[in-house]
């Protein structure tokens, strides 16, 4: 199969550039000639690849597989030729780093720092983004690893998962809470104020709806959906809001006086904190020093003595 490279890379450019004449101009070919570098992958899988038509060309199913795979070359050799540029300068490499955004809030980024205070020649490059997107960029070779939600759902196919930490989730509001200063807290107390949670087409979500409905809390009012952890504090300074997350990752902002924890290990919110990476077979050696450094720092930091 080593032979196909060329022509996955030709895929690859005719959908993303959506037709195939200007594939063609980018790749610095004749059309004729791509067109016979698809038949002949086309050949080689027995199928179909693209779907052509007025406005272009668009990827088949089995398109769309192996344009993941063209992809992926693509990623590895722009990481080779960075990889060869950093030896020259005498470097240790570079590493591209993402994040879903509570991790990246304290976790990822001190962790990062404290890694590269011991490594200065290693160039990073930090993305927070959504889980979905997060994954499909390492699936394409985008980026090297990521710190997420690992819930029930198991990584796909050609991603591995690395556990940090088994997080316990609980229920904080700010200081200035109603809440804040009562001692015993029902289930019930819960669904007098609104929430801030995050949408709902993420996990955590989708877990926190389940188990509301697990402790009878099903007339909630949601007052702000978002992923951006950040915004969270200033609307629970100012405002009577509840919301659920990790007890250990906001554990600083509970020490700072910005967050009071009012309800610890609530039912059904169990989950872990990981990497998600490639298998060990397609990392290189900083990669998996990167995830050895974050999950020594992780234990030290967060985990519970």
């Amino acid at each position: 199969m080593q032979h196909l490279t060329r022509q996955l890379l030709h895929l690859v450019a005719v959908i993303d550039h959506g037709s195939l004449s200007r594939a063609a101009d980018a790749l610095n070919l004749t059309q004729p000639a791509l067109s016979r570098s698809i038949r002949f992958l086309e050949t080689e899988f027995d199928g179909r690849l693209l779907d052509r038509g007025r406005e272009g060309a668009t990827a088949t199913k089995l398109g769309e597989v192996l344009y993941i795979h063209g992809k992926n070359i693509l990623a590895s050799l722009d990481r080779a030729a960075a990889d060869v540029q950093a030896w020259h300068q005498h470097d240790s490499g570079h590493l591209i780093i993402g994040s879903t955004s509570l991790p990246a809030v304290h976790c990822v980024p001190d962790a990062i720092a404290s890694f590269l205070a011991e490594r200065p020649k290693v160039g990073l490059r930090f993305e927070v983004r959504p889980m979905t997107e997060l994954m499909a960029m390492l699936r394409q070779g985008s980026i090297d690893l990521f710190v997420g939600a690992l819930a029930i759902e198991r990584p796909p196919e050609g991603v591995e998962s690395t556990i940090l930490l088994n997080e316990r989730m609980a229920v904080f509001s700010g200081p200035q809470h109603p809440l804040a200063k009562k001692r015993k807290l029902k289930y019930s107390d819960l669904a007098e104020y609104p929430w801030l949670l995050t949408p709902k087409d993420t996990e955590l979500r989708q877990q926190v709806d389940a188990a509301f409905m697990d402790i009878g809390l099903t007339n909630v009012e949601i007052a702000v959906e978002t992923v951006a952890t950040a915004a969270l504090m200033p609307l629970l300074e100012h405002g009577n809001y509840l919301t659920i997350h990790s007890n250990y990752l906001l554990a600083p902002d509970i020490k700072a006086g910005k967050l009071v924890l009012l309800m610890d290990n609530v039912a059904g919110t169990r989950r872990s904190l990981a990497a998600f990476h490639r298998p060990a077979s397609e990392m290189t050696p900083l990669i998996g020093s990167f995830i050895d450094h974050l999950k020594d720092f992780v234990t030290s930091n967060y985990a519970e003595k």
